[in-house]
């Protein structure tokens, strides 16, 4: 029936995008509050439940799930009589699930939210950091050495300029290190990610997208600033061993990079006229994204008319190319707001959102029709060895077809520190051994570029 009048919509208003909702998986189950709620985020348990991220009239709220089933417990920090707030942010950990956001006094002074809870939903510790000025936490994750990482913003009384904020805490949630970055733009930090050689990545906003990264320190090491890009805010960011991916959330872009923030590709995929807005990505299994978010147009051109709101989810390839989506459509200014989308264990995905002033959750089948790794590119680019090394590398690649490569080395400040190939290649299974000659000890990214593509790979020297 949704495929029905999605099509009707489209001829209506004249819209001649054409839908793919034939391809999309089918939903096999979604379900509302019934109270006033918002979900923000989502993550699934060891036990194959979901533990969701949000609001609970105005106050911030942690559920736990079964899938497809009943609200297991909830957990609701005991703030002051009058204080209100939200979680943006929740991830598994080894003592339970860690989340942030933020608390509002009465007053309207803001605070930035950490904490911790047990698998049954008992607090561990929170934490309420209060430095001075209005603090949102917007992301956090479980760092390699068991205390934790967050990013969000600070912003100075009466500035108008939000600083994008970066913070290290200890496993209790004690503040290790804060760090702050800004232009004479807007500036907030977004997402982050770890990164393998213990760096931390941050996406923020800065009128255009900003990659931030710092080492386990605190010290930032490089940063790009993303003017090939629309003007918009970042939404979310994912990352493996050789890149890194980020959503805008006007345009609906993603933009793909290596591992020292060069973007690879980029794409917009807005779908019709009006707003259209990112909010959550997720990786797949195949090396692609999944994105959620939702869709915000006028549907005559009489002013009067109300404003529609339309959920939205898109599945797309390693390579930027759109496999399937979905219009959640109830034709309703109200309408379904998705916020962040997983793929969980049965190969399926969930998204969360909320409607009608209620927290809403749907879960799609798992996918058919799609073969595994369609649209990945050619893995050239093979792990170095040995990893460290105190003097040099063997650096492994494959050429599918007779092409120019090139193959050169970066520090992690982004300086072109050694050239290997630059020039034509013979296709098959090849081996650089690279002497790093003099080079100091730290960290490396080898970059190997060849037309389209573009991989790297760290490597670590050690004296």
């Amino acid at each position: 029936m949704r495929t029905i009048l999605v099509l009707c919509f489209f001829c209506m208003f004249g819209i001649s995008i054409p839908l793919s909702r034939a391809d999309a998986p089918e939903i096999i189950w979604e379900s509302a509050t019934d109270f006033s709620a918002q979900f923000h985020a989502v993550t699934e348990t060891p036990d194959g439940g979901l533990i969701i991220a949000g609001t609970f009239s105005s106050h911030p709220c942690l559920y736990k799930y079964e899938m497809a089933g009943d609200t297991l417990w909830t957990y609701q920090p005991e703030l002051p009589v009058g204080f209100t707030g939200a979680l943006v942010s929740v991830e598994e950990t080894s003592g339970g699930y860690i989340t942030c956001g933020k608390t509002v006094s009465d007053d309207g002074n803001m605070d930035y939210f950490l904490a911790l809870v047990d698998p049954d939903g008992e607090e561990v510790w929170n934490r309420s950091i209060d430095l001075g000025e209005d603090e949102v936490a917007r992301a956090i994750l479980p760092g390699s050495s068991g205390g934790f990482y967050s990013c969000g913003y600070i912003d100075p009384e009466g500035s108008l300029r939000p600083r994008a904020l970066t913070m290290a805490h200890t496993p209790t949630g004690d503040t290790l290190w804060t760090a702050t970055w800004w232009n004479i733009n807007v500036c907030k930090s977004v997402d982050l990610e770890e990164m393998p050689d213990g760096s931390i990545v941050v996406v923020a906003q800065a009128g255009r997208p900003e990659m931030l990264s710092y080492t386990p320190e605190g010290d930032l090491t490089w940063s790009r600033y993303y003017t090939e890009l629309q003007v918009t805010p970042p939404c979310a960011m994912v990352a493996d061993s050789i890149g890194i991916c980020f959503g805008t959330f006007y345009y609906s872009g993603l933009c793909r990079t290596d591992l020292l923030g060069e973007p690879v590709w980029w794409d917009y995929y807005g779908m019709v006229p009006g707003g259209n807005y990112f909010e959550g990505l997720t990786r797949t299994r195949d090396g692609g994204y999944a994105a959620a978010g939702w869709i915000s147009e006028i549907p005559g051109a009489d002013s009067a008319d109300r404003e529609i709101v339309d959920g939205w989810i898109i599945r797309i390839g390693p390579s930027g190319k759109v496999l399937w989506y979905d219009l959640i459509m109830e034709f309703h200014p109200a309408g379904p707001k998705l916020m962040d989308v997983i793929q969980v264990s049965t190969g399926g995905y969930v998204a969360v959102g909320y409607r009608s002033g209620a927290g809403w959750q749907m879960c799609y089948a798992p996918e058919t029709g799609i073969e595994e790794g369609e649209g990945l590119p050619a893995m050239l680019l093979g792990a170095p060895s040995p990893n460290p090394s105190c003097g040099g590398f063997s650096i492994p690649y494959s050429v599918p077809g007779p092409m120019s490569l090139d193959l050169s080395v970066y520090s992690l400040e982004g300086h072109r520190v050694a050239d290997l190939i630059q020039g034509p290649s013979e296709e098959g299974q090849q081996v650089f051994d690279w002497d790093a000659g003099d080079l100091p000890s730290g960290c490396y990214v080898i970059v190997l570029r060849a037309g389209q593509v573009v991989e790297s790979r760290r490597c670590v020297l050690c004296r």
